[in-house]
């Protein structure tokens, strides 16, 4: 009596041979599908662009054997409308398969209809170009024993801003990218990105800038009798500061702070924010290349005359 185990490894061939023409046979075959893809790309003549973008996707009927729609790329590539008959202005466009096509796919995969939106309101804008400052957004903190000497401008100052004229017209700067670097030891030179204004199709040229940081070894200064500021104390009331004379100890660039002023740190109170013993913590401001390393004192009484 014949076992099913009896040729086991033929058995198995057939049937994977099997699989393989059914699938074959079955990828040939033409598929009408159903699919979200998105738009990649609003075709417009080379002078014009639009204001805003109308449609991320579009929901939309092809058509292909299964080899085909089983691929990726063409999804991935997305959708193509052609607008270039548009002048500046506002225009009302109905998609069709003459004027929406797919990126990727070739004569291979067919667009046969799209399903939802079936139109676009599309704002068209002449492109236009301006030459904008740029303003770095960093923060550079140097290590304990070492000062961040300076921060260059960047360079270079200014970039060129392209994009619809309509949209141009409400910048002014163009920042960096927010970058904070801490424990620097060393002098560097760092390359930042760009942030491009919010809107559709502005793009900046270069689209980074470079700054170097300068950081040297820092030098101590002791300032002594510096005078304490009361804020925000009402106008009608005497108060007398205790202690009136802190001493503030700073770090700094060493040709720097030799040369800085006693008169350019101020140390003040804030009366509202009197604990309930009477004391108001110490605030030390002076000169952003500055550190300060201690106060004789983190708080005042304040009192009543």
């Amino acid at each position: 009596m014949a076992s099913l185990f009896d040729n086991l490894s033929l058995k198995i061939v057939a049937l994977l041979l099997g699989l393989l023409l059914w699938f074959h046979v079955a990828t040939e075959k033409t598929y009408v599908y159903e699919v979200l893809l998105p738009v990649t790309s609003i075709n417009l003549e080379a002078d014009l662009s639009l204001v805003r973008y109308p449609v991320d996707s579009l929901q939309v009927v092809v058509s292909a054997s299964g080899k085909q729609l089983m691929r990726s790329r063409w999804r991935e590539k997305g959708l193509r409308i052609n607008a270039t008959q548009f002048a500046p202005g506002r225009h009302q466009l109905t998609l069709s398969p003459g004027n929406t096509s797919l990126v990727a796919g070739g004569n291979l995969i067919s667009l046969d209809e799209i399903v939802t939106p079936v139109g676009l309101e599309l704002y068209v804008d002449r492109t236009s170009e301006v030459t904008l400052p740029v303003e770095a957004d960093l923060v550079a903190v140097a290590d304990d024993g070492f000062a961040v000497a300076s921060i260059s401008r960047p360079e270079p100052a200014q970039v060129k801003v392209s994009g619809p004229r309509s949209l141009l017209g409400g910048f002014s700067t163009i920042f960096t990218e927010h970058k904070k670097m801490s424990g620097l030891r060393n002098s560097l030179e760092i390359s930042l990105p760009l942030t491009a204004p919010v809107g559709h199709g502005i793009t900046l040229d270069p689209d980074s800038v470079t700054l170097k940081v300068q950081v040297v070894p820092v030098r101590t200064r002791v300032f002594d009798n510096v005078p304490v500021v009361l804020y925000n104390a009402p106008v009608d009331l005497r108060t007398a500061i205790r202690p009136r004379l802190v001493t503030v100890i700073l770090t700094g660039p060493p040709e720097e702070i030799d040369k800085l002023e006693a008169s350019a740190l101020v140390v003040s109170a804030d009366y509202t924010k009197l604990d309930s013993s009477g004391r108001a913590a110490l605030k030390v401001d002076c000169p952003t290349t500055f550190r300060v390393k201690s106060v004789s004192v983190d708080s005042v009484a304040i009192d009543r005359l």
